[in-house]
């Protein structure tokens, strides 16, 4: 008997002898449990499409090489390490899915398949990527998807930065050479002698009774390579001032993959100079990415007491060595450097290439004693030493991400100007947080007072600045600014005294959702970023240990509340609170994985039940309940009351089954007849039409995020729909702002396509009409603000239109199932494939990319939305507008 392998595999092979007979062009074998492919695959010449996801793969055959008509190739979701070298040959291969494998590398000569438009390789074990991957256009037709991957620095910051950097990134690795460079980050209470012990190690004398360090001073340090002989290891050390005004804006300086020295005073004793706690703010913020050095300082008066064995116990990838120095004297010294030295050889960067031209305009830039600089400047700069303007815009964005300078190239008012010191402006930041009056005002940054502030400090910033300032406290989430007035507010300065709950009166009509975060250690700043973070919700209620929310378009409020050490309260009333709550929690998850990386924490749902006449203090954990639903186990049982509770109403405040998008999509309409037939408010099917077309852009996203998603179609030639092939018709793309999505008239194309193109995009295009048609109840409403009836009229007639043609391509020979199929959370397997068209159509007619001005951009909650200029001000506000009286 044959094992069921054997079955699988032979089952494989009977159907590509069918295919080979029929001389077919597609061949589907995902889902099959296969463990090998048949090698007769390399006979199937005429293939241009092969579908082998969610298998057992360890490996292709190498014949797979020869199927060099084939233009779609998915590999997603099976285990394997590395491709086969043979598949550089399929030149006509432009889609290639490798999503959720295990590979470690890619052919080096990947960069040969160049009619590929979108390569996508999430969930991968990824540490570099080939220097002829950047030969490729991968910006357009579903671009280049890595997430997921362990890569080493400093491919992760430009990817962060955007794809065409990185690409222009492996094309500079031409003249590349190895760099051996590193940030060094001294650390600990103000006046334990960081800046003395740096002096030292560079050389200089001592200084007795040396300044104290405000803010941030950067100095470069040079030490000999351990193994490589005449090789030096430059860091660059930054000194950090101990006061604690400064922490919070220290931590933005935090990087990964760098040196720490926690430095202390023995004098003083180890709790006064809280060398745990500087070690657990290092992890929080990083993770476990980081080498760190405890130094004792003036060692030769006292001898440091501290218990190393227990702390590293406990911080055990973290801390590498631990040393007692005397800088007057220079004891320990010598140590200290050759420990650091070696410690820093380690770092993964180190011996990473950079292209020779870069390197030199970096050191240049660098080298400039001017503490800020214009783009202008900058650019003057790196063309001198032979950079085009995509590396130099690449080189940019790798020196911010790296720390080395802070550069917002793409926010409006922050783009003009590169500041080479940070330490100047961290400096400007800490005296709006250490003044007295914006503290007494209740975090009110009153703006008549800048000049009071800024030029009686000792630094005496220009009135020019200001306007910078006021921004980038906005973009380092410290501040809002105050509508239709000239002031800001400062999230750490609001009143410590909880005020009043304003909750709305109409409890009986209202759902609730909780969830309770708690977290292994405290996050310094959580409230105040969240905070400001979400102040397009603001009801003017906010306190040190909490915020209250309200999104009045969705009749919604929510409490943010620290209630305990530790623990975080989001608390959400509204009739249907799905919507509001989902933005929060993934507000808050979003928070945590940018500015603490390394905490650790756990959300929890509350049980409904009681115990007794008590209510129950038992708790879901909220990952658990998400795997029941995904399982599709409808209930859970309370260890605490022991009654059974209902896991979609857990989490979602109601209960529903959980069906596909297309099916979601169809009841949230009839949801929408029982409003007009007065069975429900307008506010909660609002909320939830909202919450749908978030999941469904989300679930798009997982397929393509570079280019504009939602759109509509318009016959502009009056012919019979039988004849719809040879109708020409105009495609306008959508701004996806929350709540007030609309067509955007300057991003519409002309189609001139055939049948064949209109057949691919229609199982897509039917998911998007069907999305967008949720909005159309909401014209001439309060809800919307920029759809009225006529906007209505007209939304409403192009998609019947798409309905129309999805109906009419159904007919003509799709599946049935062509049409859906997705789950609650994923588009399906044909709504992928027609985006992917979509996208190649939308990036051959709009080459630049401009998408007639709608832009990317992330929302409080984490989500990537396209933007039109007439939201764009609610991302990008500018540059404030000074008061006429300073």
């Amino acid at each position: 008997m044959l094992s069921q392998d054997a079955r699988y595999f032979d089952q494989a092979r009977d159907e590509i002898a069918r295919v080979a007979q029929t001389r077919g062009t597609s061949l589907r074998l995902a889902g099959r449990g296969l463990r090998a492919i048949p090698p007769e695959i390399g006979d199937l010449v005429a293939l241009r499409e092969l579908d082998l996801r969610s298998n057992l793969l360890t490996e292709l055959p190498a014949s797979i090489g020869r199927l060099v008509n084939l233009r779609e190739l998915h590999l997603d979701a099976n285990r394997l390490k590395a491709l086969p070298e043979e598949i550089v040959g399929l030149r006509k291969l432009q889609h290639l899915g490798v999503s959720s494998n295990r590979l470690e590398s890619l052919p080096e000569r990947v960069g040969s398949l160049t009619a590929l438009k979108s390569l996508h390789l999430r969930g991968n074990q990824l540490t570099v990527l080939p220097r002829s991957l950047g030969r490729l256009d991968l910006n357009r037709g579903g671009g280049l998807l890595l997430e997921g991957n362990p890569f080493k620095d400093p491919l992760p910051s430009l990817i962060a930065s955007g794809i065409t950097n990185l690409l222009t990134y492996l094309r500079s690795l031409d003249d590349g050479e190895p760099q051996y460079e590193a940030k060094l980050l001294l650390v600990g209470e103000g006046e334990v002698g960081k800046s003395s012990l740096l002096a030292r190690m560079r050389g200089e004398s001592f200084i007795e009774g040396r300044s104290t360090t405000h803010g941030i001073e950067i100095r470069r340090l040079e030490l000999d390579h351990p193994s490589l002989v005449g090789s030096q290891i430059v860091l660059n050390a930054w000194d950090f001032g101990g006061q604690e005004i400064y922490r919070i804006t220290h931590q933005f300086f935090f990087s990964r993959r760098c040196m720490y020295l926690v430095v202390w005073n023995p004098r003083q004793g180890r709790e006064a100079n809280e060398v745990e706690d500087w070690v657990r703010r290092i992890r929080l913020r990083v993770g476990e990415d980081a080498k760190v050095l405890i130094v004792a300082t003036h060692s030769d008066i006292r001898r440091p007491e501290l218990d190393y064995n227990s702390l590293r116990s406990r911080f055990p990838t973290i801390i590498v060595g631990n040393h007692a120095i005397d800088s007057k004297s220079g004891s320990g010294l010598q140590e200290l450097r050759s420990s650091l030295a070696q410690e820093s050889s380690l770092l993964p960067q180190m011996g990473e290439l950079l292209s020779r031209k870069w390197a030199l305009a970096r050191q240049e830039i660098l080298g400039l004693p001017e503490p800020q600089i214009s783009h202008f400047e900058f650019s003057t700069v790196a063309i001198k030493h032979g950079l085009g303007i995509d590396e130099t815009t690449a080189l940019a964005a790798l020196l911010h991400d790296l720390g080395h300078i802070v550069h917002y190239g793409d926010d409006a008012g922050l783009k003009d100007i590169v500041v080479l010191q940070p330490e100047w402006l961290t400096k400007a930041i800490g005296y709006v947080l250490e003044d007295v009056g914006t503290r007494e005002a209740g975090g009110i940054l009153d703006h008549t007072r800048l000049r009071e502030i800024w030029q009686s400090a000792e630094d005496d910033y220009p009135e020019r600045y200001y306007p910078y300032f006021l921004r980038l406290m906005e973009k380092f989430d410290v501040s809002y600014r105050l509508p239709n007035t000239h002031a800001s507010l400062i999230g750490q300065l609001v009143p410590y005294e909880r005020p009043e709950i304003p909750w709305m009166q109409d409890g009986d009509a209202n759902r609730r959702l909780s969830l309770v975060c708690v977290m292994n250690e405290e996050a310094p700043g959580l409230i105040a970023w969240l905070t400001v973070r979400n102040n397009r919700f603001s009801a003017g209620v906010h306190w040190r240990k909490g915020v209250f929310f309200r999104h009045q378009a969705y009749a919604s409020e929510a409490l943010l509340e620290i209630t305990a050490e530790r623990t975080l309260l989001l608390d959400v009333r509204a009739p249907s609170p799905d919507y509001f709550f989902s933005v929060l929690r993934d507000g808050i998850e979003d928070l945590i994985a940018a500015r603490w990386p390394g905490l650790q924490y756990q959300l929890l749902i509350p049980c409904p039940g009681t115990n007794g006449r008590h209510p129950c203090g038992g708790q879901f954990s909220f990952r658990t309940l998400q795997r029941y639903r995904e399982r599709q186990r409808a209930t859970i049982d309370c260890q605490e009351c022991l009654e059974s509770q209902d896991v979609t109403r857990l989490l979602t405040g109601f209960e529903a089954p959980r069906v596909s998008l297309q099916d979601s999509l169809d009841k949230l309409h009839i949801d929408h007849a029982r409003v007009l037939a007065g069975l429900g408010r307008l506010e909660a099917y609002a909320a939830d039409a909202a919450r749908q077309i978030r999941v469904v852009l989300k679930a798009i996203a997982s397929e393509s995020g570079e280019c504009p998603r939602l759109f509509t179609m318009e016959e502009t030639q009056q012919t019979s729909i039988t004849n719809w092939w040879k109708t020409t018709f105009s495609l306008t793309l959508w701004c996806e702002h929350p709540g007030g999505e609309h067509s955007w008239p300057a991003a519409t194309y002309e189609v001139h396509r055939p049948n064949e193109w209109v057949q691919q995009i229609a199982p897509y295009g039917l998911l998007v009409a069907k999305t967008l048609k949720l909005l159309v109840p909401f014209a001439s409403t309060a809800i919307s603000d920029v759809f009225d009836a006529d906007d209505a009229e007209r939304v409403n007639r192009h998609l019947a239109m798409m309905k129309d043609l999805a109906g009419e391509v159904n007919e003509l020979g799709d599946s049935r199932d062509a049409l859906g199929g997705g789950s609650g959370t994923k588009i399906s397997v044909a709504e992928g494939a027609a985006l992917r068209a979509l996208a190649t159509f939308l990036n051959e007619e709009d080459v630049s990319q401009g998408w007639g001005g709608l832009r990317r951009r992330m929302t409080s909650s984490g989500d990537f939305v396209w933007i039109c200029p007439r939201h764009y001000g609610l991302y990008d506000p500018g540059l404030p507008e000074l008061p006429a009286q300073l």
